[in-house]
């Protein structure tokens, strides 16, 4: 829904596409967002899928790349901040507030996959 706004926003005031960080940003996170639903359903439907690797590590590879869309989401909020209008509407130290505050989330969900699986998956090393 998100993309379908971007599209129309930006065709009806007929300013180009992906021409700064933040819309790249967006549409690697978009495109990581789809790897990441391609993975999920590898490891929903492993068995029918008859892949080679173990459930376990699909889940691993699962969650890592949840982690990394979750982060390149967060850098693309993070870059929004910049953007004129925001600067324009938020200033001072309410600006270092919302750039801030994505970041905590992110740091909780770092460490919930770290000792989720990468601590397990070392201590039956």
């Amino acid at each position: 829904v998100g993309l379908g706004f971007i599209l129309a926003s930006k065709t009806v005031s007929e300013l180009p596409h992906l021409v700064s960080w933040h819309s790249l940003l967006g549409f690697s996170t978009l495109t990581a967002s789809l790897l990441q639903a391609a993975c999920g359903i590898c490891v929903i439907f492993h068995k029918q899928l008859r892949l080679s690797s173990s459930p376990a590590r699909l889940k691993l590879y699962h969650a890592t790349c949840g982690l990394v869309v979750y982060l390149l989401a967060t850098v693309t909020v993070i870059l929004a901040m910049f953007s004129d209008w925001f600067q324009a509407t938020v200033k001072g130290i309410g600006w270092w507030v919302f750039a801030l505050l994505p970041l905590s989330p992110a740091m909780v969900v770092m460490n919930q996959i770290t000792n989720a699986y990468l601590l397990r998956n070392k201590m039956s090393s």
